[in-house]
């Protein structure tokens, strides 16, 4: 009698890394709107900060006498306090976040890469943080009358894309150190808020001390500003891009990210541990 051989199942094709990537963006992307802060936080609290700056500085919503010139000097800041806070603040606490819950871990029993599960959570602050200078941009068009040059949009657009991957990597070094989701949040507001003394964050008519200001240069977000600044700035020649201040970034973020990697390949601890 002859024997009876089964056929085995075909299987369906891996998917690629470029399908790998757009589901990890769509789903980072779902999980980021059910969070309801999240859309405060790099949305609706970068607004404000600019209007509160702009009034500040005596310049008022719609008002016909407002100096471009001025609003000008005041978006960067903001457009920079709002990528920091999606890619340094909201990114690494919903990392933290899930690592706590074991995704990260269970991450290691699944053909799921590494790469692709944080490349989509990285993509989905790139995309917020645009949005979000989008918006301040728009605004400040429309409310105080800011000029914007449609040929230097694109370094603009580098700046931001620099920024986020840098400021994103940096975060995730801290995930890698700390952990624990309450403690990171904790740690990267309170690095912003800090740092931004030192870094044009917040304006202010005094000059700080000559070392203090030199401390400002060393750290990321002061040249993050500069970054974002050029392209905006009606005395700059040229494409705006300020290459100088892009290689400081591209430092930082590569500093960030050896540590993050290095750390985030060994086993995940929990919190209590």
């Amino acid at each position: 009698m002859a024997e009876l051989r089964t056929r085995p199942e075909p299987t369906a094709p891996r998917p690629g890394a470029g399908a790998l990537l757009a589901g990890q963006l769509g789903y980072a992307a779902r999980d980021l709107l059910r969070n309801p802060v999240t859309a405060l936080v790099t949305l609706a609290l970068p607004l404000l900060f600019l209007v509160m700056t702009a009034l500040t500085a005596g310049l008022v919503p719609f008002d016909a006498a407002a100096a471009p010139g001025l609003i000008g000097t005041l978006v960067p800041p903001a457009a920079a306090f709002a990528t920091v806070m999606a890619a340094f603040v909201m990114l690494p606490h919903s990392v933290a976040v899930a690592g706590e819950r074991g995704v990260t871990k269970r991450l290691r029993g699944t053909p799921l890469p590494a790469w692709a599960y944080f490349a989509g959570r990285v993509g989905t602050a790139v995309g917020v943080a645009v949005a979000s200078v989008a918006l301040l941009l728009t605004a400040s068009a429309l409310a105080y009358g800011l000029a914007l040059d449609v040929g230097r949009l694109a370094a603009l657009l580098l700046g931001v894309v620099v920024g986020v991957a840098a400021f994103a990597a940096l975060g995730l070094a801290v995930v890698a150190l700390v952990r624990a989701s309450q403690s990171v949040i904790a740690v990267t507001m309170g690095s912003v808020l800090l740092v931004g003394f030192v870094s044009d964050l917040f304006a202010f008519a005094a000059d700080p001390p000559r070392w203090l200001d030199s401390v400002g240069w060393v750290l990321p977000l002061r040249h993050f500003v500069a970054v974002l600044a050029a392209p905006l700035d009606p005395a700059t020649t040229g494409t705006g891009v300020a290459l100088g201040h892009l290689a400081v970034l591209a430092a930082w973020g590569l500093t960030g990210g050896a540590v993050a990697l290095g750390w985030h390949a060994r086993e995940p601890r929990s919190p209590a541990e």
